[in-house]
């Protein structure tokens, strides 16, 4: 007699990742917004960058520019999809001796 427990680990497997993802999001990390409704200053990437290469920054209600470049990006449409950057830990200043 087969033990229930053992019959589909993979669908345990798919449930813990289902609910790890969910907690994740709920928590705002790289949760999609429209960029509307993103803050000033605040970097992001567009919902279309899935592999996040290309970092942005909300410089006004309207306006972002590319994070590496500078570039502005011109009028971004209120209701574009985007996923705000991780807060990851930040590394440490380095102090710089005279």
């Amino acid at each position: 007699m087969k033990s229930r427990s053992n019959a589909r680990p993979w669908l345990l497997l798919l449930l813990a990742c289902m609910t790890a993802s969910s907690l994740h999001a709920a928590a705002g990390v790289g949760a999609q917004l429209k960029f509307k409704d993103l803050p000033v200053n605040t970097e992001f990437y567009f919902a279309s960058d899935t592999s996040k290469h290309f970092l942005k920054l909300k410089v006004s209600e309207t306006v972002a520019r590319t994070v590496a470049s500078g570039e502005e990006l011109g009028p971004v449409p209120a209701n574009s999809l985007v996923v705000k950057k991780d807060g990851g830990a930040t590394p440490p200043a380095k102090k710089l001796t005279p």
